[in-house]
């Protein structure tokens, strides 16, 4: 009885457990399957191994002894990480290892397009409104930061992507010349859309004809 126990092995599977996810999800567990050459008789303990917290593993008393429930936490910096559950038995003191990898990427904004251009076509004149759309990877809350004074933006009540805001330009007030700026919305992630506005200066005044010829003769009356 005692070689048999001595003899002893543990098998997992699978060795290897790969988890995908962008921060701020919530990832679905996987399970690690635990076996003994001792069948039930055998008993062991299961502990996960990984810098930083992120790794979780826990017995599942409705799957049985021999499987553990396997979870990740993404509220943790957008990386790769790697950590080990170790599975020793308490009967013979094998212990086996599985691997667990992990790629956390972070949630981002994205705009586009990420740059605007006004241009007034005559003084005084509408100028037509443009488009931003406003995504991310995954769906999540902003909110804008800053505008130029002289930017107007229409955006829906609640900001959560996808949304499109509809942005104009008012020159009211403004001299003619060129203006530069930028939009700023923040978000998981920070970005700027670059604005510009260029308002025309007043035509030139024109005289039409563009001469006056008279002709006088001495002792009648002035043309």
């Amino acid at each position: 009885g005692s070689a048999s126990t001595a003899n002893s092995t543990l098998q997992l599977s699978p060795k290897t457990l790969d988890f995908t996810a962008v921060g701020g999800d919530s990832v679905v567990p996987q399970y690690l399957g635990i076996s003994s050459s001792l069948g039930g008789s055998d008993k062991f303990t299961v502990s996960a191994v990984a810098d930083g917290g992120w790794l979780l593993v826990e017995p599942v008393p409705n799957l049985g002894a021999t499987w553990a429930k396997v979870t990740v936490n993404t509220n943790i910096p957008a990386g790769l990480y790697t950590g080990t559950i170790v599975v020793n038995s308490l009967v013979t003191g094998n212990q086996q290892t599985a691997t667990v990898n992990y790629k956390l990427t972070g949630r981002v904004l994205t705009v586009a397009p990420t740059l605007l251009t006004f241009t007034q076509s005559a003084k005084g004149a509408p100028i037509p409104p443009q488009e931003l759309q406003v995504t991310a990877n995954r769906a999540s809350t902003f909110r804008i930061v800053s505008q130029p004074a002289w930017i107007k933006i229409d955006a829906p009540a609640g900001l959560t992507t996808p949304a499109k805001l509809v942005v104009t330009a008012d020159p009211t007030g403004m001299a003619p010349g060129p203006y530069e700026g930028s939009i700023q919305l923040s978000g998981p992630s920070d970005v700027l859309v670059q604005v510009s506005l260029t308002i025309p200066s007043p035509p030139t005044p024109t005289v039409a004809p563009p001469a006056l010829s008279f002709a006088y003769n001495l002792g009648t009356p002035p043309p």
